[in-house]
Parts: C-alpha cells; structure tokens; sequence
C-alpha cells in the first residue's frame, strides 16, 4: 500500500508541475500602476504603516475602488500602493498620466509609476 500511495503522490507532483508550466507559458504578465510614497527607514515599522494609510487614503480621495490592497516594496524602501492592472504597457502609461495630473492637484510626496507586474502578485 505505500508503494501505491508514493505513486500517487508522485503523479499529483507531476500534474501540478505540469499544469503551473502551462499556466506560467500562456499567461503574461501584466503592468502595474503604482502609487510610490517616500523613501522609508527599512526597520521603522510604524514610518511604513503611517505610509500605507497616507496612501490609502489618498486612493480614497481620488475615488479608486481598491478590491485588495496589493503593496510593493522596492530597493528604495518605499511604499507602493497597486492601484490597476493593465494588459499593455501603453494602456498602463495612459490611466499612470491621468493619475499623475490628478494627484498633483491633491497632494505633494507621492509618485506614479509603471511597472511590470510580479509573479508573486497574479492571482
């Protein structure tokens, strides 16, 4: 019976690499427009979490409905708030120009930008 049982487990292994092979090879990645705050102490739990409500708040001033708050951390250290998802790279720079006018009339401190999506971010 454990023979069988290892077999088992080995076929699902295999199914379950195979199927994340297939899924990762026709599924790109997308662009993320991203709401960047300022550099933060990496260590300053308390600076990152007076950011993250700054951010949200400001999403909600600029009335962008938010299903999940989506956060990326760069080499920088700030706090960056996914707030689309485009499947191109121009429809992502056009909604990131229309965001970045709008903010400017809002707030000061806070950038707009394009990046590509992570793979630890579909879902």
């Amino acid at each position: 019976m454990n023979d069988e049982v290892k077999k088992l487990a080995a076929i699902i292994e295999h199914m379950t690499s195979m199927a994340r092979k297939h899924a990762a090879s026709h599924c790109e990645l997308g662009w993320w427009v991203v709401l960047c705050g300022g550099a933060l102490e990496p260590d300053d739990f308390d600076q990152r979490e007076r950011m993250r409500e700054r951010l949200v708040e400001l999403v909600r001033e600029l009335g962008i409905p938010l299903q999940e708050h989506v956060w990326v951390w760069d080499e920088l250290n700030q706090a960056q708030l996914v707030v689309g998802r485009f499947p191109s790279y121009e429809q992502a720079m056009d909604k990131a120009e229309l965001l970045s006018e709008r903010i400017k009339n809002v707030c000061d401190g806070v950038a707009v930008r394009v990046m590509q999506e992570l793979e630890e971010g579909r879902g």
